[in-house]
């Protein structure tokens, strides 16, 4: 997923704050359990960030919104699919979207450091 496709998704929900936060992964996120996992996207409520990484899918977007406002994976699981399905519907009716929808944008910055730089995009929310 790029900034643009996210933003996109985010714009669809009026009454939920978009994270201040965005940090994109050029890699691969997982960690060894009792099989692999791999993360798709992280919500860090303390911190209203999301973190996506290349695995992360429309649906992701929300779940993780989902997690940054406090709540588990039992209401981010079902949140996810139902926004997704409200964003594929305002993506089909435009006139429908253009009412409902308010403009998100984020802004690259430039402030994490160097090893990081090439493995991670950090945005922030532009305000106003």
């Amino acid at each position: 997923m790029d900034i643009s496709e996210v933003e996109a998704i985010l714009s669809h929900y009026r009454f939920l704050g978009p994270p201040e936060h965005l940090l994109l992964t050029q890699e691969p996120v997982s960690m060894k359990t009792n099989g692999d996992v791999i993360f798709l996207g992280l919500g860090l409520h303390a911190k209203s960030m999301v973190v996506l990484t290349p695995q992360a899918t429309p649906e992701t977007v929300p779940h993780e919104l989902a997690h940054t406002l406090g709540f588990g994976e039992s209401v981010a699981r079902p949140f996810g699919r139902i926004a997704i399905k409200k964003h594929e519907l305002m993506e089909k009716f435009p006139l429908l979207g253009s009412l409902l929808k308010r403009e998100v944008k984020y802004e690259l910055r430039d402030d994490l450091p160097e090893k990081f730089k090439r493995k991670v995009q950090h945005y922030v929310m532009k305000k106003g």
